[in-house]
């Protein structure tokens, strides 16, 4: 933006110092200002694209494909995101990327501060929240679906997945004629805590369903119950 000003200045200047053209110099000025403006102001963001934009050196918004309008010299253009699907490596790895090809829901319920990316400056704590805020929307909506045979495995997290599978739990019951019910629990660590047992294993199951705790180690654990139930499935039971 500052080079495209200093170029608007300077022709003006030299409209204004040649002969004949001096009268022309005010508009050339205001008319350069304009178009610098405009160039600037105007963002046209490529389908399977997104621009991040910062203001004043914090993140401020995320640009959509289509037509887009910024603030010159106070936002910026951070950095171009293509969203076009590109192979991963170690993509077989990725439970994310699993569900995604799969159409399995997959949601994240952040912690603030637990993560080391929200130490960074540019960190958005309203973004943050308002994206952990639709995912626990979509985790209670999912619930439903655990009516009479479901399945609920919580691995390894002793705090934060406990206390929100119950109260989405809650949610989806209040919303569901108290459903669902029927269904098994079942939590898996190396060590036994308060809310994983209360909160999983017990009281989403009290009346209706069973619940489980199984203790060791995951990368023996959770090997085995996916082979069991391969097992399962394979063997028709």
């Amino acid at each position: 933006m500052f080079g495209k000003l200093v170029i608007v200045v300077v022709l003006a200047v030299v409209a204004y110092l040649t002969p004949g053209t001096r009268g022309f110099a005010g508009w050339i000025l205001f008319l350069g200002v304009i178009i610098a403006f405009v160039i600037e102001g105007v963002r046209i963001v490529p389908q399977q694209f997104a621009y991040v934009v910062e203001r004043l050196g914090r993140f401020h918004q995320v640009l959509e494909p289509g037509l887009n309008l910024i603030i010159p010299f106070l936002d910026r253009i951070a950095y171009t995101h293509s969203l076009k699907e590109v192979p991963l490596a170690n993509g077989e790895l990725s439970v994310m990327l699993a569900a995604y090809r799969l159409g399995i829901p997959c949601t994240v319920h952040a912690a603030l501060g637990a993560e080391i990316i929200h130490q960074h400056p540019a960190t958005n704590g309203a973004a943050i929240g308002d994206t952990s805020h639709r995912d626990f929307r979509r985790l209670a909506a999912s619930l439903p679906a655990l009516q009479d045979g479901g399945v609920v495995l919580n691995l390894g997290s002793a705090v934060i997945m406990p206390e929100v599978f119950l109260k989405a739990l809650t949610i989806a019951r209040n919303l569901n004629g108290g459903k669902p019910t029927g269904f098994t629990t079942c939590d898996l660590d190396m060590q036994r805590h308060y809310r994983p047992r209360v909160n999983v294993v017990q009281r989403p199951t009290q009346g209706s369903g069973k619940g489980y705790e199984i203790t060791g180690h995951h990368e023996i654990m959770v090997p085995m119950l996916v082979w069991g139930v391969v097992e399962a499935i394979e063997g028709g039971r």
